[in-house]
């Protein structure tokens, strides 16, 4: 049953990740590396979750074929969970690690060989609950590696030190792109060096070349207004900064379907958030959370609207509301050769049932 779950939601997943279209970058000054994105898609239902420390997890993949990855959450974490718990599209750990995901196309994972495999997205909470650094995380490459090749994607990285990490599969090659001050912070839905190619050519066109491509206009476009040296970098409102770059590239590239922005404030261990359905600016703070073994695992829709202390409007996690997203995610995506385009309510079941299987080791 579990090999045709893991079969089902890999499809899925190829299917989001073809259609989704994200802009993230990194600003920083001598105190604050933050990490935005801008999340597109026609889609901007989700949840916010928290994941707690020593809690003992086998990934889910195809055991037949190879040996799943297993570990124990050394970190609590709260990500961005459109899918089901578990399979987050990014998130920070209290150790100030932010990892966030896009669609990249050209993305060919490596060759299986003896190392042990995780899915795409549960290979951002493997980071998360495990890591704290950049090093950290290039280091774990000798480890585990990313299977199946269902999601097509790239990843941005940054820790609490500023520094960055761009993480590329191109034809079953890792690529890195690592620095302290890379020289653009920014990645879209083109490899990183067409993407720099792209903005060289502008650049030398004294910015008056067309690009007749969405994801290399947004990469320059966000680019340039990084240039902007009346951005205020050097103040304490830097997350404002950064939503109104996110502001500036949705709008300079003539996007309607961004269903949810996020800023990271590393330093402060703050996440800032709004979406389409609630375009306020929220705010949760892990100094409010708890992540230990006698904590509560919790929810927070992403679309709430509330202004009140936003603290007090987390819920208990529960497999009901894990099962309602599961349900509601997947059936959303119209995938060829299913009756009335829906998924057998055992792939549903199953993957909604996931987290259960996981048990704390504390």
């Amino acid at each position: 049953m579990y090999r045709y779950i893991i079969t089902c939601v890999g499809v899925v997943f190829c299917v989001i990740s073809q259609i989704q279209a994200c802009t993230a970058f990194v600003l920083q000054n001598e105190n604050s590396p933050v990490l935005a994105k801008n999340f597109d898609w026609n889609l901007d239902i989700g949840y916010l979750m928290t994941n707690k420390r020593g809690v003992a997890k086998t990934a889910l993949i195809d055991e037949q074929n190879e040996q799943p990855a297993r570990w124990v959450s050394k970190y609590g974490s709260v990500t961005f969970n459109q899918i089901s718990k578990e399979f987050p599209q990014g998130g920070m750990n209290e150790e100030g690690l932010v990892i966030e995901s896009l669609n990249l196309l050209e993305t060919k994972y490596q060759a299986k060989d003896e190392r042990p495999g995780l899915m795409e997205l549960q290979w951002i909470q493997y980071q998360l609950d495990n890591h704290k650094s950049v090093q950290e995380v290039i280091d774990s490459h000798k480890n585990v590696r990313i299977t199946q090749n269902k999601a097509n994607l790239h990843f941005i990285v940054c820790d609490q030190y500023g520094e960055m990490l761009i993480i590329e599969y191109i034809n079953g090659e890792l690529i890195y792109h690592r620095g302290f001050n890379l020289s653009i912070p920014v990645i879209a839905n083109s490899t990183y060096k067409d993407s720099l190619k792209a903005y060289q050519r502008v650049i030398d066109s004294k910015k008056s070349l067309v690009l007749n491509n969405r994801s290399l206009e947004r990469f320059v476009t966000t680019a340039c207004k990084l240039e902007d040296k009346s951005l205020g970098l050097f103040t304490e409102k830097i997350p404002d900064v950064a939503f109104d770059i996110l502001s500036y590239s949705l709008v300079s590239t003539y996007r309607r379907d961004t269903c949810w922005s996020i800023v990271y404030d590393i330093q402060n261990r703050t996440i800032h958030f709004n979406s389409l359905s609630a375009k306020n600016v929220k705010m949760i703070d892990f100094a409010d959370l708890e992540f230990g073994k006698n904590a509560k695992a919790l929810v927070l829709d992403v679309n709430i609207s509330s202004n009140e202390n936003i603290k007090t409007q987390w819920m208990d996690y529960t497999t009901s509301l894990n099962r309602d997203l599961v349900r509601t995610a997947l059936n959303h995506i119209i995938l060829p050769g299913l009756k009335n385009n829906k998924l057998p309510d055992s792939v549903i079941e199953g993957l909604a049932m996931y987290p259960e299987l996981i048990e704390s080791t504390q």
